[in-house]
């Protein structure tokens, strides 16, 4: 895929809290599931799962900037002194400083994208969007303002056990708080995951050590065979 972008197609229409996403998909093939493994309980039992704010963004021609995004990605994953600059940047507050996107971006498809943002927006700090185009240096811009987030979608109200996971763990984390019955994928950043079980308060999803081989907040894309997604999160720390 080329990393040049067509202005007139690629725009960015709407933003909303993620759990008014439509039900994502993927062409990927499922996995053979594995023997299922014993859950190991938190010392504490479970407590609400906390993180970063994640958006439903619309619009047209977006998949022209997958390629540009995941090469940006892939050169801060190597960690070098000084990150190269992405393609896409956000700005909120004042707008004074863009700041680079990278992994807190995922194109799903031509027209939906999601983001996550350390801080929830409100009325008075809409998002703003730049891309710069890498092949011609030019940049545009486009505001977004989120919509309202209703009551039933407001975070903490699933929780997970165990609580969070060590870096390179592979358990079996259960996540309560809704009815997961019709649950037809899991998906991390694209890559299927193995659901244990599931029914009307709970799901248990295999987590492998290609989600915790880093640290940080990791978000999985519950899609029913119908209906919205649902965005469940595990924090990966540090083995002490």
């Amino acid at each position: 895929m080329s990393n040049r972008v067509d202005f007139a197609s690629l725009t960015f229409a709407s933003l909303e809290n993620l759990t008014s996403a439509p039900p994502a998909t993927s062409d990927t093939t499922a996995q053979k599931s594995p023997k299922k493994p014993t859950v190991k309980p938190a010392a504490h039992g479970p407590q609400s799962v906390t993180g970063p704010t994640w958006y439903h963004i619309t619009g047209t021609g977006l998949l022209q900037m997958k390629d540009c995004i995941a090469k940006a990605v892939a050169a801060e994953a190597s960690k070098p002194k000084t990150p190269p600059p992405s393609c896409l940047a956000q700005m909120t507050g004042d707008y004074s400083q863009p700041t680079p996107i990278r992994s807190n971006f995922t194109v799903e498809d031509d027209a939906n994208a999601y983001i996550s943002l350390a801080k929830a927006l409100d009325a008075d700090s809409p998002l703003r969007l730049v891309w710069t185009d890498p092949a011609t240096s030019i940049s545009r811009e486009w505001e977004l303002a989120a919509k309202a987030t209703s009551k039933a979608s407001a975070p903490g109200t699933i929780t997970s056990n165990p609580v969070g996971l060590k870096k390179g763990d592979s358990l079996a984390v259960v996540f309560t708080g809704q009815d997961f019955t019709a649950t037809s994928t899991v998906v991390f950043e694209s890559t299927p995951l193995t659901v244990l079980a599931k029914d009307k308060t709970s799901i248990t999803v295999l987590i492998p050590t290609s989600v915790t081989s880093t640290l940080g907040t990791k978000t999985l894309i519950v899609t029913p065979s119908t209906g919205k997604s649902t965005y469940l999160q595990i924090a990966v720390a540090n083995s002490k």
